[in-house]
């Protein structure tokens, strides 16, 4: 696990050959007030002195980190990488493949697994099967391909409903209070 993972993963997801940001005021923010709520590190060398220490954290040899539960790593990890912000376009499903692919490395899961939505349960079933019979980068261009279907979705879906960040945060809001099972989820043992 390292940013050049993180990179290729965002590529594959994004379809674009991108890299760590360098664009300047990036800002997170609420799409109906227009209020901004985070301001991520800006400056290409700054994020990835913080990936670096990401890096460090993941591995366990950032100092103190070295007896932290593998659970406990990965979800402060996932907080870190979103934190940091690195790519213009497509941290958040960058964020949770690295996470699948945190729990694999760690023996935690054997496969990624991904919720299949019910819009396309076939295709994203073919795309799992053809990923989980191989080897890492098998699994990554499988997980890649159903978040890039996600991406164009939630694009289309966002541009529909006038939204940009908060409309998935808060389709996804909905679903769990609906009850249902959340897009991305993992299952150890």
């Amino acid at each position: 696990m390292s940013t050049n993972t993180a990179v290729q993963v965002c590529r594959s997801i994004q379809g674009v050959d991108m890299d760590i940001r360098r664009t300047p005021g990036t800002t997170l923010t609420n799409d109906r007030t227009g209020q901004v709520i985070y301001t991520p590190p800006e400056g290409e060398a700054l994020l990835r002195e913080k990936l670096a220490t990401w890096e460090r954290w993941m591995h366990g040899t950032l100092p103190g980190s070295e007896h932290v539960d593998s659970l406990v790593r990965m979800a402060a990890s996932h907080y870190q990488f979103e934190a940091i912000h690195p790519f213009t376009e497509g941290n958040g499903r960058t964020g949770r493949v690295l996470n699948l692919l945190y729990l694999v490395e760690q023996g935690l899961l054997d496969i990624p697994v991904l919720y299949p939505e019910p819009a396309h349960p076939a295709q994203q079933g073919r795309l799992l099967q053809r990923g989980a019979g191989g080897h890492h980068n098998g699994r990554l261009a499988a997980l890649a391909a159903v978040h890039a279907q996600r991406r164009d979705r939630d694009r289309d879906v966002n541009h529909e409903q006038g939204g940009g960040v908060a409309a998935p945060a808060e389709r996804n809001r909905r679903t769990h209070a609906q009850g249902r099972q959340p897009d991305l989820f993992t299952r150890a043992g």
